[in-house]
This record gives structure tokens, C-alpha cells and sequence, in this order.
């Protein structure tokens, strides 16, 4: 203990200022008294705010003292004993209302007296003309200092004087009080979940907390009419819109809790179909220039407008007859979704005019030499075509493999030449081929390096 201050005072009977009791043994006390705010001048909780409402489920007591009463200093002793005996019980709290602060006193100095922050002390106001709050609720019609004992469910059973007071009559009310107590009720889990939505596909994920023992059972009603029994779940809604999902939870003690929350399902945007085209006569080469919606194009379907079709993403078609056709690009994503693009083009493939150039139109297919021949860096072909024609022009190697396929396309008929860079090409004897449906052609060039 510390040293006991050694201030002189006189010990003062306030029977004559004394108001009766607010409250008599076994009045409940009122729930607007019991939200009553009252400041902590001493303690753990220095300068906080205190009400009776705090300790509603715990037996609490309560000294009524002043700081110029002699029995109210001599029983500071009494009063550590007792706080002492039940400090490490939840179940039990006390406090000290000290009327009178400064006379002579100080709530620190009062409270300095025995161990530090101990006991906890209010403001009691000022006692000597009537202020004191919970004198006047809880006083014996006698003198400072009082005791008022109040149980779990806010219900006055002792309020008893100085004179009767005692240590063990304290202990024995506050035991008798924590028998009525009885066990808590056990404390049941907390339901709680999230949630991450990919349009239709939506992940569910248990966020529940238990309570005193483990989580043992989760039920998820996810508002279709669909349910799990998962801790976490995957759910596929049919369709979007706004579903009540709820997860329920029960633990070993049979304790259970529910959490519901509304989840929205949109649905995917889909992709948005188009191409372009590049004519060159019969030949029309395709590009998808389609766009994705929320989810990646994975398949591609081409309608040429012929009775012929393609899966490629960017395919190459050849008409048969210069004609209109409607060609269609349908586009589908991961998510199903679909799009069609429908777009007319006209296949035209110009005639050669034999009255105004006969003489420039060759009588056959042929395929020229080439010049230089030997050559080192490159060389030029040349070659006939008597007719509008399909054709593929292409080097091979002496082990008769194909190296470079330098024309593979739809041509006039007509003289043609074009250059060959076989600067890259090592030394050697290499073959030119000219061919079509109907006809082959080769021709031996020289490499020299």
C-alpha cells in the first residue's frame, strides 16, 4: 500500500441533508437512469464515460463516499480487499462515487491512497447540497459512506450503511448474485460471405466467424431455387438479373446464423461481327476485323454467298463466275455469345478487249527462260498466259522441295514478268515452275555467288 495521506477531518452526519431513496431493495433500476452518464475521474479508463447500462449481465456494487468522510477514508482498505478478491471475474464490477471533490481531497489523491488505478472512481457531484446523483438514487437515510449491491438484470437487492457493512457480507451478496448468473449462454457463430461474379458464374466464399466452437455445418440458398451445402460454392445463375442469396451457418452447438445479401448478374457483352474484303478478280481475300464483347472470340464461321464456307479466321475465296454475292461472318465468343456480319460484294473479273490488242494476247501458256541466267543476286521470269488463269509460280531445289512460292494467284491472260531475289540463295542449280490446272512448266536457273 502507499502511504496513507495523513490530511485531518472530521467525520460529518448528512442524515439532515439526505433526500429518501430513489430506489428501495428490489426496484429495477430505470433504463433512463440506467443510460445516465456519469464521469470517470480515477482508474484504468481516466476520464471516461461511465453508465450503469455498461454492467447490464454483471453483478455490480457500488460505495457511495465523500471526500471529506472519515469512514468514508477509513473503509478504503475494505474496498481494495473487495475489489481485489473479484477483479479477474468478468462477471463482477465496481466502482466509486466521490461526492465533494476538493473537500479536501482530490478524486487522484483519493484514489492514491491504495494500489494505482484502483478502484475506479466517478465524479459524485456535490453531495453536501443534493447533488449527488446516486446518493440520492441508492442512500440508507443515514450517512456517507453507503454500499448499494445491484444483480445482472439491473434489479436493487442491497443498499446498506457503513455501520452494517462488512468485507465478508460484500463477498457472500456478490457470490449469491453470480449463482442467479448462471453460465452464459453460449455465443454462436456469425454468418457472413462474399462473393466474386464472372457475368453468370458467380463465387461464392464463406467470411462467417465462429463463436466459442467450430463452424460445422453451411447451407447456401442462392434465391433460383438452387442450394449448396459447400463452404465455398460456384453457382451458375440461367440468367442475369437480382438474386436474394443467403448462406446460413451452424456450429457443433447447434448455434446458427444467416446472411443474406442481394447479388445483381448482368450478362456478357457479347462480340460485334465485321470484315473487310480485298477483291482481285475471282480471288477475294477475307479480314475479320471483328470486335470482343467481355469475353474472347474462340470461333469463326464464313458464308461465302456460294454454298461455300470457312472456319479461318481470315480466309482467301475464289468464285467461280463474277456474280453479287451476300457473305456472312458469324462470330462466336467464350460466353456463347454470338453476332452475324452480312455484307453483298460484287465478284468482277474484266475481259481483255481481243479487237483493240489481239496481237498482245498470247496463243498459249509458256514459260520463258529467265535472264540473267547465271545469275548472283537476281533474275527475272518471264511467261505467257493465253487466258485468265489461276496460277502458281515457284522455285524448287534440286531434291525436288519447293524453296519460295513467288505468284499463287488469279491472272490476266497475257505477257507477265517478274523478279526473282535469290540473293540469299547459295550457289546451285535451282527449277522454276509454272503451273495451273491443266499444265506444268519448268525451267533450269543457274546461282552463282
Amino acid at each position: 500500500m502507499k502511504q496513507v495521506l495523513l490530511y485531518g477531518f472530521c467525520f460529518v452526519l448528512i442524515g439532515s441533508l439526505s433526500l429518501a431513496s430513489v430506489y428501495e431493495e428490489g426496484d429495477t433500476i430505470s433504463e433512463e437512469h440506467q443510460n445516465e452518464v456519469f464521469y470517470q475521474c480515477y482508474g484504468l479508463d481516466e476520464d471516461g464515460e461511465i453508465k450503469l447500462a455498461d454492467y447490464l449481465g454483471k453483478v455490480l456494487w457500488i460505495d457511495l463516499s465523500a471526500t471529506w468522510c472519515s469512514p468514508c477514508y477509513s473503509a478504503i482498505p475494505e474496498i481494495e480487499d473487495i475489489v481485489f478478491n473479484w477483479y479477474e471475474n468478468d462477471n463482477v464490477a465496481s466502482f466509486i462515487s466521490l461526492s465533494d471533490l476538493g473537500m479536501p481531497y482530490s478524486c487522484e489523491q483519493w484514489g492514491d491512497v491504495g494500489y494505482n488505478n484502483i478502484p475506479m472512481i466517478i465524479d459524485g457531484g456535490d453531495g453536501i447540497n443534493g447533488g449527488d446523483v446516486l446518493w440520492n438514487w441508492f442512500n440508507t437515510n443515514t450517512a456517507y459512506p453507503s454500499y448499494v449491491f445491484i444483480d445482472h438484470t439491473m434489479t436493487v437487492r442491497h443498499m446498506i450503511d457503513n455501520t452494517d457493512f462488512s468485507v465478508e457480507l460484500a463477498n457472500q451478496w456478490i457470490e449469491e448474485m453470480l449463482n442467479e448468473i448462471g453460465d452464459p449462454p453460449p455465443i454462436g457463430p456469425t454468418a457472413d460471405f462474399t462473393y466474386t461474379a464472372n457475368y453468370l458464374i458467380v463465387s461464392f466464399t464463406d467470411a462467417s466467424t465462429a463463436g466459442d466452437i467450430a463452424i460445422s455445418t453451411w447451407t447456401w440458398d442462392f434465391g433460383d431455387g438452387s442450394t449448396s451445402e459447400e463452404q465455398n460454392s460456384v453457382h451458375t445463375y440461367a440468367e442475369a438479373g437480382t438474386y436474394t442469396a443467403s448462406l446460413n451457418v451452424t456450429d457443433e452447438n447447434s448455434e446458427s446464423d444467416t446472411y443474406t445479401e442481394e447479388i445483381v448478374i448482368v450478362d456478357p457483352v457479347g462480340p460485334t461481327a465485321d470484315f473487310t474484303y480485298t477483291e482481285n478478280f475471282l480471288y477475294i481475300s477475307f479480314t475479320d476485323i471483328s470486335t470482343p464483347g467481355d469475353g474472347v472470340i474462340t470461333a469463326r464461321y464464313w458464308d461465302f454467298g456460294d454454298g461455300s464456307t470457312s472456319n479461318e479466321q481470315n480466309p482467301i475465296h475464289a468464285y467461280t463466275a463474277p456474280e453479287t454475292y451476300a457473305v456472312s461472318l458469324t462470330v462466336t465468343d467464350e460466353n456463347s455469345n454470338i453476332d452475324t456480319y452480312t455484307e453483298e460484294i460484287e465478284v468482277v473479273v474484266p475481259t481483255a478487249d481481243v479487237q483493240e490488242s489481239p496481237i498482245n494476247l498470247p496463243n498459249d501458256f509458256k514459260l520463258h527462260g529467265n535472264y540473267p541466267n547465271p545469275f548472283n543476286a537476281s533474275t527475272t521470269i518471264e511467261y505467257d498466259l493465253k487466258e485468265n488463269r489461276e496460277i502458281r509460280l515457284s522455285i524448287f531445289d534440286v531434291d525436288g522441295s519447293e524453296m519460295e512460292v513467288i505468284v499463287n494467284d488469279y491472272q490476266l491472260a497475257g505477257e507477265h514478268s517478274i523478279v526473282w531475289n535469290g540473293y540469299n540463295v547459295p550457289s546451285g542449280i535451282y527449277f522454276i515452275r509454272l503451273s495451273s490446272s491443266d499444265f506444268i512448266q519448268t525451267k533450269k536457273a543457274i546461282s552463282l555467288k
